[in-house]
Order: structure tokens, then sequence, then C-alpha cells
């Protein structure tokens, strides 16, 4: 598990509006934020990222995934398995 046995949990946003709300995320540490923060900045405006965060001071973010109309299979298997547990 998880950091202090933290559950992740799947928090969906709108590119757009991350980057409004990116000082109430954080990343989980530095290897994430350089394997991540590449991720996050190819996005377009309108997609949506899936980020797998876990609760504490802000969201730690685990994982980032782009959903918009060419990762339908991105977002199912989403939806079908969860945030579920995560190596961090």
């Amino acid at each position: 598990m998880v950091e202090y046995g933290l559950v992740p949990r799947l928090k969906l946003v709108s590119k757009n509006d991350y980057t409004f709300l990116k000082e109430k995320f954080s990343f989980f540490n530095e290897a994430k934020e350089t394997q991540l923060a590449p991720v996050i900045a190819s996005a377009q405006p309108s997609d949506v990222l899936a980020l797998t965060v876990i609760p504490g001071s802000g969201l730690k973010i685990l994982d980032v995934k782009i959903l918009n109309e060419g990762t339908e299979e991105v977002f199912l298997k989403l939806l079908r398995d969860g945030a579920g547990e995560i190596n961090a």
C-alpha cells in the first residue's frame, strides 16, 4: 500500500481546471514529478486528466492518464479497474 496506508483515489479534472487548481496538488516525490509533469504538459486544454492521488496536505499525485477521444480504452480501463493499489 501507499505511505500511511492511505488508499489512492481517482480525480478527474480538465487540463484547463488543473492549471487553476494546481496549487492543491503536489507530486508524491521528485521522481514522480519528473515522470508525470511532461504528461500533464502534453495534454490539450480540453483533455481530461485522470489523476490518481492520495490525500494528505493537498493531493499527492501518483499517476496521470490523459482522457480524450483518442484514449477510449484508457477511460474504459480506469472505469473497470479504478485507482487500485499503486506502488509509489
